[in-house]
């Protein structure tokens, strides 16, 4: 197999040996946890997830877009990392009882304060596992992630049998990162000069710092809705919300993350190359459409029965969340790749300009969902994230000559074929009045049409994902 496809295996090893043991991990826990102790761990995990994009600070995506970094680059950054993360959990310290309080909730005080520890514990990995993704050593960062999860699982499930509640989702956390640190040292024997460069910071803060922006506004937008629910409902409304989204995500997430991290390397090889730009954000974003539209439709059908297989029936009201949500996934499909390849050729100003305006549009889409609501707020979120993923797919006509006609011309043939299924077993299941028992069977039907119809077509994407399986085997 060639570097590229070797790049994808193991990036999709990375993720989905992740996502494989945080579902098992989450099924256990589910069971042994309740909804307020995820609403509680949601509550704090907003001002962690954001914190953590003020360490990484759009330097690792500098490192990566600069043609030969140094190692003065790369040691700046690493001193820098670790002197910024001293600073936000110095903040998050003191903050924490003015965010307990703004939950109403005491016990948050004393887990943010352990919880932050994680900031400076993953300032000390960026570095590592930026080197690692530059040089293509995705099996290296497979492994990091995928021993780290692991071990942190099955120490956490122990915990939570024991009673430690919350508890051991925090530790969790920490563990986590205490372990991918270790693996990336071990993986990436770099040793940081004992050498500090404002040049090098200067330099990397021009194209990093737009980053950062774009990130930050990303996050917060993310999690604004998380930070509404928790503050306007309970925890346990908060718990629900936590546990549809995360599975939402992950489901989503699983291939689009996977596509995300090689994209960005690769489209960087080939930046001054319009041409070859188009072709490969024409192949991955059309391949992962294929992928997700279909499965996210599969959840929608199956979602009553998977909730209360996965987690039990005192999780059962927050399937409408998830089916929601999973409408929100399919969106995911035309931001990362198109985001990545404005950050590739340069133009991080540009890609700030627009999430600002992207950014204030969703969240202003939430707050007056607010009005109806948790479920106002859910479908604010749908809303959206297809207006971002469209201004995406416009920057990519503007700025690398893939014009919106051909992009819809791509996709629509594949959503149409996602959809028609879909409807048809609706429609069916309404005018017979099946009973929701038989949704796992019209969810198998629903992938067996879809397949067919796909062949049937004779879709580029299809035969594309199974020369990759073919290529895989193979080996």
């Amino acid at each position: 197999m060639g570097k590229v496809t070797i790049s994808f295996v193991w990036a999709f090893i990375q993720k989905f040996g992740n996502t494989f043991l945080s579902f098992i991990s989450n099924i256990i826990l589910a069971r042994l946890l309740l909804p307020e102790d995820y609403g509680a761990i949601g509550m704090i995990m907003i001002f962690i997830v954001i914190s953590n994009t003020f360490i990484d600070g759009g330097f690792g995506s500098a490192l990566i877009q600069k043609t030969n970094p140094t190692t003065k680059d790369y040691s700046t950054i690493f001193y820098w990392n670790i002197f910024f993360s001293i600073g936000l959990y110095i903040v998050l310290y003191f903050c924490a009882p003015f965010i307990a309080s703004f939950y109403k909730l005491p016990l948050l005080n004393n887990l943010l304060k352990v919880l932050g520890v994680v900031l400076i514990i993953n300032s000390l990995s960026v570095v590592q596992s930026t080197q690692l993704r530059k040089k293509l050593k995705f099996k290296e960062c497979a492994y990091a992630t995928v021993i780290s999860s692991l071990l942190a699982v099955c120490v956490t499930v122990f915990l939570a049998y024991n009673g430690m509640g919350v508890w051991s989702l925090v530790i969790q956390q920490i563990l986590v990162s205490v372990f991918s640190l270790l693996l990336y040292l071990y993986f990436n024997k770099w040793i940081p000069s004992l050498v500090f460069s404002w040049k090098s910071l200067k330099e990397l803060f021009n194209f990093g710092f737009f980053m950062l922006c774009s990130s930050f506004l990303n996050n917060l937008c993310n999690n604004i809705q998380g930070l509404i629910i928790g503050r306007q409902f309970s925890s346990t409304v908060m718990g629900l919300y936590t546990q549809s989204a995360k599975l939402a995500t992950e489901s989503s997430n699983s291939i689009a993350s996977v596509v995300d991290q090689v994209s960005y390397p690769l489209l960087v090889e080939v930046k001054d190359d319009n041409r070859a730009l188009e072709k490969i954000i024409r192949q991955l974003s059309c391949n992962l459409l294929f992928l997700i539209f279909p499965l996210m439709c599969f959840l929608i059908v199956v979602a009553k029965p998977l909730i209360v297989f996965l987690f039990t029936e005192k999780w059962i009201d927050c399937v409408p969340y998830f089916r929601i949500l999973c409408l929100s996934g399919i969106a995911v499909t035309f931001q990362g790749v198109s985001y990545n390849s404005i950050a590739a050729i340069g133009k991080s100003w540009l890609l700030f300009k627009w999430n600002l305006v992207k950014r204030i549009f969703a969240m202003t889409l939430i707050f007056a969902g607010l009005k109806w609501g948790v479920y106002g707020i859910l479908w604010a979120m749908v809303v959206g994230a297809y207006v971002i993923s469209f201004i995406n797919m416009y920057l990519v006509s503007s700025q690398i000559g893939y014009n919106l006609g051909k992009q819809f011309r791509d996709i629509i043939p594949i959503v149409l074929i996602a959809t028609c299924p879909l409807m048809l077993l609706f429609l069916i299941k309404g005018i017979f009045e099946i009973s929701n028992e038989y949704d796992c069977c019209m969810g198998i039907i629903y992938l067996i049409l879809y397949f067919i119809i796909s062949w049937c077509l004779k879709i580029e994407q299809l035969g594309n994902i199974g020369q990759i399986l073919a290529s895989i085997f193979r080996r």
